[in-house]
């Protein structure tokens, strides 16, 4: 499939550049090549569940993942609340006993 088509010519740009793509060689394995490419493509999607169901698993995984950091940013707001009143209380006790 290269540009010189496997013909020995001697002008350089007839030698790079022929006017003929020699399709009637290509086609027989440019089709064979497309039928192995099909194969295989329907093969890795029978490996898939059918749209809906992937659709539905990717929301599911998206929603639990929202869920989460949700939970963790909760966690870490109540987290420094508690520390910010520990500090103020330590303040107080502190401004008590001087």
């Amino acid at each position: 499939m290269d540009h010189n088509e496997g013909i020995a010519a001697d002008d350089v740009l007839e030698g790079h550049y022929t006017v003929d793509d020699r399709l009637d060689l290509k086609a027989p394995v440019m089709e064979r090549w497309l039928a192995w490419c099909d194969e295989q493509a329907a093969a890795a999607a029978a490996g898939f569940p059918p749209l809906p169901e992937l659709a539905a698993e990717i929301s599911a995984r998206r929603r639990a993942r929202e869920k989460e950091g949700k939970a963790k940013s909760a966690a870490k707001a109540a987290a420094k609340k508690a520390a910010d009143e520990d500090a103020a209380t330590a303040e107080d006790d502190k401004a008590l006993a001087a």
